[in-house]
């Protein structure tokens, strides 16, 4: 399988596999569009530009509204989507 292929194969099966969040939710957080609640947008926004700034206590309030799976699933995608850009933002400039 070729790099591309199993990209698409892990984004589809992060943002499009079953889950406890659904699927608008994964796909914004991906793609860092405004479909979230504000407290989760806030937190998506940080992982896709800071995301080593994101404290304990952060994900400790964010608990108190969300399940552990919900957080999980957004911050996997937020990530997922992250790095996606990154990955492409690289390859753009190797091959310039």
């Amino acid at each position: 399988m070729d790099r591309e292929a199993a990209l698409r194969q892990l984004m589809a099966r992060v943002l499009d596999g079953e889950a406890t969040t659904p699927r608008a939710w994964r796909r914004a957080a991906a793609r860092l569009e405004a479909r979230l609640p504000p407290e989760l947008e806030r937190l998506v926004h940080r992982v896709h530009t800071s995301a080593f700034e994101i404290t304990d206590d952060e994900i400790a309030a964010l608990e108190e509204r969300h399940s552990d799976d919900v957080l999980f699933e957004v911050l996997a995608a937020a990530a997922l989507g992250a790095s996606e850009n990154t990955l492409r933002a690289g390859l753009a400039v190797l091959e310039d």
